[in-house]
């Protein structure tokens, strides 16, 4: 009776013992997900514009010797920090790249692996698409979020920014453009819409990331085209 005695008093203590781990556990798994949503949302800018104004613009800077900084503030002045952090910063001094939108263009990007000095490696993905919402309306967006090393590591600063244009006989017309940054984000994505007018579409999709100290290169960028659509 002694030796069944013990035998259970130690399967009790070790069901305690898996308790205390199993809600040890539990309680980092909660924090982390509080940690993880408070971050993703952190210093998040969103802009669009369909104003003739901001558009016409925009078509004048297309194709043109500017920074990304130079063209937000023109383009999405409300957008523009006066007082970039250090990343926003390294964001705003890249070029913008460019590239003919009556093309069926391939994807322009530089590598996105990059390696810390601790060998940690970061990698994004970024798309997009526009499509026909309603009998009046055409709506189009895009995102940019993180891979690796994990889906929920944010980084510095990610900043995309969506251009929307029109087949209009042998030149494309840009008729709509939307713009999103965060700092220690994780993922961002941009969206917005403009008056139907049937006719081929595509959206060029401009995204960029600033790494973590110890990248090389330390920022990355990339241009997709979705390709015509009609509408």
């Amino acid at each position: 009776m002694r030796g069944l005695a013990s035998g259970v008093k130690k399967q009790g203590e070790n069901v305690v013992r898996r308790l205390q781990v199993t809600s040890l556990l539990l309680a980092m798994l909660i924090l982390s997900t509080i940690f993880v949503s408070t971050v993703s949302a952190k210093n998040i800018v969103d802009s669009d514009t369909t104003k003739d104004k901001q558009l016409e613009i925009a078509r004048q800077l297309w194709g043109t010797d500017i920074t990304n900084g130079e063209y937000i503030k023109q383009v999405f002045p409300e957008a523009y920090d006066e007082s970039p952090d250090a990343a926003t910063k390294a964001y705003y001094e890249m070029k913008m790249i460019w590239i003919d939108p009556m093309k069926n263009n391939e994807e322009i990007s530089e590598s996105s692996i990059n390696s810390t000095l601790a060998k940690t490696i970061y990698l994004v993905a970024a798309n997009g698409k526009v499509e026909k919402s309603s009998s009046t309306k055409i709506s189009f967006s895009s995102y940019e979020k993180m891979v690796l090393p994990s889906p929920t590591t944010p980084i510095p600063q990610m900043a995309q920014t969506t251009q929307v244009f029109r087949k209009s006989g042998t030149s494309a017309v840009l008729v709509g453009a939307s713009y999103k940054s965060g700092t220690n984000v994780y993922q961002i994505s941009t969206s917005g819409s403009i008056s139907y007018v049937s006719g081929d579409y595509k959206i060029i999709t401009q995204s960029t990331a600033v790494w973590p100290p110890g990248c090389e290169p330390p920022t990355w960028y990339a241009v997709k085209d979705s390709g015509w659509k009609h509408l």
